[in-house]
């Protein structure tokens, strides 16, 4: 029976016999109703986006010097308040330039910079100005409303306990 059209009757019946048993087993007599239901995977895992996601936290600005000039940065964003220049000896820079700044300091609270920019090279005085930060505005520092210089040393005016700018 070797080979014969029988034989290959005979293993075609078994393996359908096969079959059936297994989707028997597998299945049962019952065939697939409601009580099957097809669970429907999502393409993106909001679990580990949710859990990546970057918390907002309100950080304290930082004031820094580059290259380009003073940049304050709150909140990843660069504001830059003064820009550096090279210059000549008799060149004269307008106001928001500077050859050097003579004094930067951010306000105790974080709300105010104080910056204090060097016109020129060979200058002797700077002109201080005061950045708010809540209100994105430079203003020039003054004293009984006439704008002042202070030295281009600096160190002539620091923050007050209080949180206000106090002159030497």
């Amino acid at each position: 029976m070797e080979g014969t059209r029988n034989e290959r009757v005979v293993i075609l019946v078994l393996s359908y016999i096969i079959g059936f048993v297994t989707a028997y087993i597998a299945f049962g007599l019952t065939p697939l109703t409601d009580s099957w239901s097809i669970a429907s995977i999502p393409t993106t895992n909001t679990a580990a986006v949710m859990n990546s996601a970057p918390k907002k936290v309100d950080t304290r600005p930082l004031v820094a010097t580059t290259k380009q000039g003073l940049v304050l940065i709150k909140n990843n964003q660069e504001i830059y308040l003064s820009s550096h220049v090279e210059a000549g000896d008799d060149t004269f820079l307008d106001e928001g330039y500077h050859v050097k700044l003579a004094d930067y300091e951010l306000s105790p609270d974080g709300e105010f910079v104080y910056f204090c920019e060097v016109p020129a090279v060979d200058a002797d005085s700077c002109r201080p100005y005061l950045y708010s930060i809540a209100e994105d505005i430079t203003y020039p520092v003054k004293i009984d409303g006439e704008r002042v210089a202070f030295s281009a040393d600096g160190g002539d005016v620091y923050w007050g306990s209080n949180g206000i700018l106090v002159v030497k």
